[in-house]
């Protein structure tokens, strides 16, 4: 996004969780760049080597203890939480490398389109709001603080599950508030959404097929009950590939949820354009959604 490409000199590129392991066509560019390792895993001696200014890596997993074994080096060990705060964290980035004005041109571009879908969901009357489910893989949902909740609500839907109790989840020994609790699916049927929205692990920029959207989507479909839901009677059964709605791009996943919850109301607004000028001015890489990847089920017409 910042046009900051040449400036990295190393990335964690081995194993499958590695950036390239994971997305070697959306990050072509990173392809003969050098490896320092495994995220939970990293070779300090290859990071040493590069002699970076500093090392970015997230707030919760990532390089365990590099900041103890490189103390004396002089390289800088910054934190950013780029997964589901990606925005403040794009500026952060963006005063480190001196490239503010280009965070600000994608955040003046980002809004334009939040706004206007707030500006529409604002004449939806509570009462005509419709509700939705979200379906996690594992028989979980997710709860208010999540950025799948946060997307559920901007795009004018209610999140049935917002307030419901959860429990407390640890990760690197951090414990916090869990917001992907577990759910019983009589408690769904009970609540009877308008929408189910379920997330797929599976699909992206590496997968051109999209049957593994819909397996996900055959799955629910299967589940007990779903389809006497108004949702399953009304055909509003959708899949989504989760990082639609995660990090600095997280609005692309709110048009797509807009479009869906509310057909009549964005019947002007293209999800798949926006995704794919979002491609082309800002991720700089050659892309076409129409060719490639696999994102949502069913295709939008």
């Amino acid at each position: 996004m910042l046009g900051a490409e040449e400036r990295v000199v190393g990335v964690d590129s081995e194993g499958s969780s590695g950036t390239l392991g994971k997305y070697p066509t959306y990050f072509p560019q990173f392809i003969q760049t050098a490896s320092i390792g495994n995220r939970n895993d990293c070779d300090v001696e290859a990071i040493l080597k590069l002699q970076p200014d500093a090392i970015i890596i997230g707030t919760k997993t990532g390089c365990p203890y590099l900041e103890e074994k490189l103390r004396g080096s002089d390289i800088d060990v910054v934190y950013l939480e780029t997964w589901s705060k990606g925005t403040p964290s794009l500026f952060t980035l963006a005063c480190m490398l001196d490239e503010v004005d280009r965070a600000l041109e994608y955040q003046e571009w980002k809004d334009g389109y939040l706004d206007m879908v707030a500006e529409r969901v604002a004449t939806i009357p509570e009462g005509e709001r419709v509700k939705v489910f979200v379906d996690r893989p594992g028989n979980t949902t997710v709860v208010r603080g999540s950025g799948y909740s946060e997307a559920i609500e901007l795009a004018g839907g209610i999140n049935i599950a917002a307030d419901l109790a959860d429990s407390l989840r640890v990760d690197a020994g951090i414990s916090s508030k869990n917001t992907l609790p577990p759910v019983e699916t009589e408690w769904v049927l009970e609540q009877n959404p308008d929408a189910i929205i379920g997330l797929s692990w599976n699909g992206g920029y590496e997968v051109d097929d999209e049957s593994v959207l819909k397996e996900r989507y055959d799955e629910i479909m299967g589940t007990a009950g779903f389809g006497e839901t108004n949702a399953g009677k009304n055909g509003r059964i959708y899949v989504t590939y989760f990082i639609n709605t995660l990090g600095a791009g997280d609005h692309i996943g709110v048009l797509y949820f807009a479009k869906w919850l509310y057909p009549d109301l964005f019947g002007d607004l293209d999800p798949e354009q926006v995704h794919q000028e979002y491609i082309d001015r800002f991720q700089n890489v050659d892309y076409d959604l129409k060719e490639h990847g696999a994102f949502v089920y069913p295709p939008m017409s």
